[in-house]
């Protein structure tokens, strides 16, 4: 099974397959990031453990004042603290 291509150039499809006439000597694949780091105003905190944004006052502040107010409980804390989507 591979990435493959119609040898005579008349049909590029991008799936994996054993077609007949497929090799593995097509176009090299395009790799997309997906794992970007996102900090908005309306998501301060990502998914990366060791990133910065985990030990931003204000923003940590921001959700310890949304608990108390009822907004938030501690789990969602937390999850959105962790860079979860709730």
């Amino acid at each position: 099974m591979s990435i493959g291509y119609q040898p005579n150039g008349s049909n590029y499809h991008d799936h994996l397959c054993n077609c007949p006439g497929c090799n593995s000597d097509g176009p090299e694949p395009i790799v997309i990031e997906c794992d970007v780091i996102i900090h908005t105003e309306g998501r301060p905190f990502c998914n990366q453990a060791d990133c910065p944004c985990r030990e931003d006052f204000e923003n940590i502040k921001l959700l310890v004042d949304l608990q108390k107010a009822g907004l938030l409980t501690t789990d969602e804390a937390n999850m959105v603290m962790r860079g979860v989507t709730i």
